[in-house]
């Protein structure tokens, strides 16, 4: 898929003369003169992104005097404590919206410079506040560009090498990798070719009961090995994922969920983050020998005792993962994993977004199973089925996810067509399918493996 097409951009002094040209030219009022403007733009298909549109010219903007501020302090090499109030007053400057004009006008490579200055200062303060302003920055494609070209991997990594004894720079550190990461390809090749992902699986080893650090760490890693740059065309996450298990990561993510099974926010982003790293079989089946399998059927049965949806959700979803691995099937169902899914459903019979992900990992758990689908069907996932799509006609990601399962509980099990035909599913296949056009595949496709000729 080719990447989207971007929206043009115009400068700020184009802006402010289109506005100019309405006062001067057509005598509007400035309110009137902006406001028409901005529709103008808009209507051309401009990005108006970090484009002062509130009447402030550049030399008066918060924002842009903050950023001049910073600049000023870094090329005069001031002090630190001098240095750090400049940060500090862009930070606060630049909140919400605001960041976007900081970024158009230098704060991230000002930011970036100040943060070198700092690097040989040994007060964790100092340091923290840099990276606070950096997070505070880093939330666009084009602050991303200008923190790449300024060097700025190379500072972050400085830091948490020289500062790995403080928690507090370790879990900023981490911050800003996994803030930096996402959505972009070119920093993720660099962090990893700095080996970010080493340091960061030390972090995770260190700070083993620090659930802050741990859940940075794990953003951080979760971002390395995720393939969400719309600008590429392919993405070096499954090699990122390949070296980082190498590395031991993944193992150091699963003995830090073994020490935290009584915190279930860190344990949501633990799942999502195992998740993300078992790209295939082989990981896969690294996750269930070391002890993966227990935990992940654990933080199932936790959930549905809590509740926490979060975790139901993301130990479900986590279980989809595992079963890519045949073998993996296998030992979910012999340890009990159908009749722990259908159990957790019962709980959360009322959130169809739980549900969903439950249908999905017994459609996982069954696919091209004939046995782990018989011991679906004893578990109750038809009774499930027919209960969830009778209740909730209006979820269509619940109604797909549930036909996906029920053609796995057929195609290879004939057995299995007559039990669920006798409980009236058909009809409410042939529901999902008129009703939601996202269903149309699976449920013609559940259909049809029920031995229905007129499944179209």
């Amino acid at each position: 898929m080719a990447p989207p097409p971007r929206k043009a951009q115009i400068s700020q002094e184009a802006f402010d003369a289109a506005v100019r040209e309405n006062v001067e030219d057509f005598e509007m009022e400035e309110g009137e003169a902006i406001a028409d403007a901005v529709h103008t733009f808009q209507l051309q298909g401009v990005d108006l992104t970090g484009i002062i549109t509130d009447g402030r010219g550049k030399e008066e903007h918060p924002v842009i005097l903050a950023v001049k501020d910073l600049k000023l302090a870094v090329d005069d090499n001031a002090g630190m404590d001098r240095l750090c109030e400049a940060l500090d007053k862009l930070r606060l400057a630049s909140a919400g919206e605001n960041a976007s004009i900081a970024v158009r006008n230098g704060a991230v490579e000002n930011a970036v410079l100040a943060c070198k200055l700092l690097i040989d200062e040994n007060n964790a303060s100092y340091v923290s506040t840099a990276m606070k302003t950096l997070l505070s920055l880093l939330n666009d494609e084009q602050s991303k560009k200008d923190f790449f070209s300024s060097s700025g991997c190379d500072v972050i990594l400085n830091f948490l090498s020289r500062h790995d004894d403080s928690s507090e720079i370790s879990m900023l550190s981490a911050a800003v990798i996994a803030s930096s990461a996402s959505g972009s390809e070119m920093l993720k090749e660099e962090f990893m070719h700095l080996k970010a992902d080493e340091k960061l699986i030390k972090i995770l080893r260190r700070y083993v009961e620090n659930a802050e650090v741990l859940s940075s760490a794990c953003d951080a890693l979760k971002a390395l090995v995720s393939p969400d740059d719309s600008n590429v065309l392919a993405s070096n996450a499954f090699k990122n994922a390949r070296t980082i298990w190498k590395a031991g990561g993944v193992n150091a993510v699963l003995e830090t969920a073994s020490s935290n099974r009584k915190d279930p926010t860190l344990l949501v982003t633990l799942c999502a983050t195992l998740k993300a790293m078992a790209v295939n079989e082989e990981i896969c089946k690294s996750i269930t020998g070391d002890n993966g399998l227990e935990l992940t059927l654990e933080f199932v049965d936790e959930s549905a005792k809590m509740p926490n949806k979060l975790l139901a959700k993301n130990a479900c979803s986590l279980i989809t993962q595992l079963a890519l691995s045949d073998a993996n099937k296998d030992a979910i169902v012999l340890q009990g994993g159908c009749q722990k899914l259908v159990t957790l459903a019962s709980c959360y019979s009322e959130d169809v977004s739980v549900i969903q992900e439950v249908m999905s990992a017994i459609a996982s758990i069954t696919l091209r199973s004939p046995s782990n689908a018989t011991k679906a069907v004893e578990a109750g996932a038809i009774d499930l089925a027919v209960e969830m799509m009778d209740k909730h006609p209006q979820a269509p990601g619940m109604q797909k996810q549930t036909c996906h399962m029920l053609r796995n509980l057929a195609s290879r099990n004939p057995e299995n067509r007559a039990l669920i035909l006798e409980r009236g599913l058909e009809k409410l296949i042939r529901a999902a399918k008129s009703r939601h056009a996202s269903c149309k595949d699976a449920s013609s496709a559940a259909l049809r493996d029920l031995g229905l000729d007129n499944y179209n």
